[in-house]
């Protein structure tokens, strides 16, 4: 019969299971696997739950080896079994005794299962949203946004060319960085000259929302262009497709 080395062990505690494995028959025994498992009733048979596997090393005819393995108990208090299965050999003659009989091992404490939980890997923040642009009357553009949860501050990129190249990083530049506020005020845009027969310059601006992890990029998926189906990569103002501040 199986034993083990406590059979109180407490919630999650550890003890030792022990089994005992001999050969019946008159020729050596090749090397097998010893399966111990671990059963909600006394029989013990290879569809309980395994908890462990140890290698059986050769065996003399009526031969005895002494197995052994450290288990952790379960977290949820409550009666269990244990025991353990010898996997047959070739031409082994009886199958019918490759299990033994169980253990009981009654677990105190605890009231549940308990599972380890991971910890969130620190993450940059989302894209803020609801973003707008207004243009006062001395021609400056104020960007607002809401604010973006986690975020510390923000980065601001402004593009002034053909509305189709602003589909491109480098074309972009970054006109502002470290603002704590959700608006910010372009006072840079009566320098920004017209782009070739355009009557007023064309510009775009983004928001990278940043805080201790780093800033999470408006261009995306691919880091070298900005995704122009992705809602939160640029500012709109319908029904102009692309918001344009005409000076």
């Amino acid at each position: 019969s199986p034993t083990v080395s406590d059979s109180e062990p407490s919630a999650g505690g550890s003890f030792t299971l022990s089994a005992t494995v001999r050969n019946d028959g008159g020729a050596e025994a090749p090397v097998t696997t010893l399966r111990f498992y671990r059963s909600t009733d006394s029989i013990i048979g290879t569809g309980d739950t395994e908890v462990g596997t140890n290698e059986v090393n050769r065996l003399a005819a009526f031969g005895t080896g002494s197995q052994s393995i450290r288990l952790s108990a379960p977290f949820s208090a409550g009666t269990y079994y244990y025991g353990a299965c010898v996997d047959a050999v070739a031409n082994e003659s009886d199958t019918a005794n490759n299990c033994s009989s169980a253990v009981s091992v009654s677990v105190t404490g605890g009231g549940g299962t308990t599972t380890p939980t991971a910890t969130p890997r620190p993450s940059t923040p989302p894209h803020p949203q609801n973003r707008r642009l207004t243009k006062d009357d001395s021609g400056n553009v104020r960007v607002s946004w809401d604010a973006s949860p986690g975020a510390t501050h923000y980065d601001i990129w402004r593009c002034h060319t053909a509305p189709a190249h602003c589909m491109w990083r480098s074309y972009w530049y970054k006109v502002a960085s470290g603002i704590t506020e959700t608006t910010w005020l372009d006072t840079t845009v009566g320098s920004v000259p017209p782009y070739r027969g355009l009557p007023d310059p064309y510009l775009e601006y983004g928001v990278e929302p940043c805080n201790s992890v780093g800033c999470t990029s408006m261009f995306i998926p691919h880091p070298g262009v900005r995704s122009a189906s992705d809602p939160y990569t640029e500012m709109r103002t319908p029904p102009i497709p692309r918001t344009r501040v005409q000076q």
